[in-house]
């Protein structure tokens, strides 16, 4: 677990291990209401690495690096022309 030589950028084909539980996955399990608000940054090649999927019940924020505040645009630096619009709320 951990990400030792790099992040993971919106171009990785990999995120964290399904296998790994997440603090989320824990609360939720014990009964808890479960929110995250902000940056993901766990991966998100695939649906099943989103935090609604890690077991958050709500998710706004990007799944990202890192995004442009103003045009939402994923990691404009890295993508250049292209750069794809980056805010969730839940899965949209």
């Amino acid at each position: 677990l951990g990400c030792q030589h790099s992040m993971i950028t919106a171009s990785a084909p990999w995120g964290l291990g399904t296998s790994s539980v997440t603090l989320a996955e824990a609360m939720r399990s014990a009964g808890y209401a479960t929110a995250l608000a902000g940056k993901w940054h766990l991966g998100h090649c695939r649906r099943e690495l989103w935090p609604t999927r890690r077991g958050f019940d709500e998710f706004v924020g990007f799944l990202s690096g890192f995004e442009d505040y103003y045009s939402r645009e994923s990691e404009p630096s890295v993508c250049g022309e292209e750069c794809l619009v980056d805010w969730r709320r839940g899965e949209r």
